[in-house]
C-alpha cells in the first residue's frame, strides 16, 4: 500500500491526495481524478516492445497508456475504457533575446528557432500549472480535458496525466454542439487566463456530445499568478544561453 504523505485542499476542487509509489516515485492525485490509484503507477503499464514507444507528442513528450502489464485496460471508476495521457513539460526554448524579454519562451507564435534545451526546477512547474489551468477552465464551466494527477519522479522530473477526450473518426461525422473556439478563448480570457498559442490544436471535439474540449494548456498562462515562475523560467533560459555563449567564444 502506498504511502499517504499529506491531504491538502485545492479552493473549490477538493482534496489532493499525495502517494509515494513503489521506487520513491511521487504520485499527486488532483481532486478532479476518475481512474483508481493503481492505473497511474507506471510500473503497472503495459510494457512497449522497441523500437517502438508511448510518445505520441510533438513539441513534447506525451505518452499514452491504455493498458496494463496485466492486461487489464485501463477504466475509469464508472468502468468506462479509456486512454491516458502523460504529458512532460517542455525542454527547449527560444535563444532570441528579444523574444524572451517580452517574455515570449517559445518565440513569435510559438516556433522555436533557434532553440536551447534546459533542465531545471522552473521548467517543470509547467506541469503544476497545466493542471491548475486545466482546473481553472473546468471550475468556471468550460470543457477541457479532465488531469487526473502529477508524477514527480525521484530526479524532479514531473508529468502530467489526463484523461483521453474520445473524439469521432473525422470531425464533421457530427454536428458540432455547445461553444465554438472564439467563444472558448474569451471565457478563458474573461477568467483570467492567458491563452497565449491559441489555435485549433488546443481544441478537440467529444464523441460523447459533440462539444469541444480545451486541451494542451501548457503554454497559456494565468497572470499574475504565473508571474512569478515565468520570471524565474526566464532568467534560467538567459543563463544557460550566456554559458552556451561562452562556451563558443
Amino acid at each position: 500500500m502506498p504511502e499517504l504523505i499529506k491531504p491538502l485542499r485545492v479552493r473549490s476542487h477538493g482534496n489532493l491526495r499525495f502517494f509515494r509509489a513503489p521506487g520513491g516515485r511521487q504520485v499527486i492525485i488532483l481532486p478532479t481524478c476518475e481512474v483508481p490509484f493503481e492505473h497511474l503507477i507506471e510500473e503497472n503499464w503495459a510494457p512497449i516492445n522497441p523500437p517502438y514507444d508511448r510518445n505520441v507528442g510533438h513539441v513534447r513528450k506525451v505518452e499514452y497508456v491504455k493498458k496494463l502489464a496485466n492486461g487489464e485496460k485501463i477504466r475509469d471508476v464508472r468502468g468506462q475504457e479509456i486512454g491516458l495521457y502523460v504529458k512532460s513539460p517542455e525542454y527547449s526554448f527560444s535563444t532570441n533575446k528579444k523574444e524572451l524579454e517580452k517574455g515570449q519562451i517559445f518565440g513569435e507564435g510559438g516556433a522555436i528557432d533557434p532553440w536551447i534545451g534546459l533542465r531545471h526546477s522552473s521548467v517543470e512547474k509547467q506541469v503544476d500549472w497545466e493542471a491548475r489551468i486545466l482546473l481553472r477552465l473546468t471550475g468556471v464551466g468550460l470543457k477541457a480535458e479532465i488531469p487526473q494527477a502529477i508524477l514527480i519522479d525521484r530526479d524532479g522530473r514531473k508529468r502530467v496525466v489526463t484523461k483521453e477526450i474520445k473524439t469521432p473518426p473525422t470531425l464533421t461525422s457530427m454536428e458540432h454542439n455547445g461553444l465554438t473556439y472564439k467563444e472558448i478563448r474569451e471565457r478563458a480570457e474573461a477568467a483570467g487566463l492567458k491563452p497565449d498559442d491559441a489555435d485549433n490544436h488546443n481544441f478537440l471535439q467529444s464523441d460523447s456530445d459533440g462539444t469541444h474540449h480545451v486541451i494542451d494548456v501548457s503554454r497559456w498562462t494565468w497572470p499574475p499568478f504565473t508571474d512569478s515562475y515565468r520570471k524565474k523560467l526566464i532568467e534560467a533560459i538567459q543563463k544557460e544561453i550566456e554559458k552556451r555563449d561562452k562556451k563558443i567564444t
